[in-house]
């Protein structure tokens, strides 16, 4: 009778274990699946800071550091003067830190998705060129790379 009854306490105790085990995971999962729903932080209709991140895309795509500092001394002006939010900034300096860690690839990949998830209320947007697909990475005699046109 006693190894029955420790029989079905490491039985009761296993199901206990499974359930925890199934909702931490089941959290983890829609964690993970929510944050993969999140819009990026959006940039306020001031089209000078739209206009500073696509050069900042360009800078990041030409792989250019003077280019990349002016951008980021630009973008940090606006966000102490209120035109660009603090998450928007957060997310614009990592892009800058990975670009200047040697990552411009992953820089670009990741500016792109940032631009791409912006809706654009209230910016009227003039750009030089036409819509691209995704980041390319710009070489000698390349022209500069927009991602803000999009068909109306």
């Amino acid at each position: 009778m006693a190894s029955n009854r420790s029989d079905d306490e490491l039985g009761q105790r296993n199901k206990f274990a499974l359930v925890i085990l199934g909702g931490l995971l089941l959290f983890v999962a829609g964690r993970f699946c929510w944050g993969l729903l999140q819009s990026p932080p959006q940039l306020t209709p001031a089209p000078e800071v739209f206009n500073t991140v696509d050069a900042l895309f360009t800078a990041v795509t030409a792989q250019d550091a003077k280019r990349l500092a002016d951008c980021e001394q630009r973008l940090k002006g606006y966000q102490a003067s209120g035109k660009l939010t603090s998450a928007a900034w957060k997310r614009l300096a990592s892009v800058i830190a990975t670009a200047r860690q040697g990552s411009w690839d992953s820089a670009a990949r990741t500016l792109y998705d940032f631009i791409q998830g912006q809706r654009g209320e209230g910016i009227e947007r003039t750009t030089r060129a036409a819509r691209v697909t995704g980041p390319r990475k710009a070489g000698k005699g390349s022209q500069p790379v927009s991602l803000t046109s999009r068909p109306h």
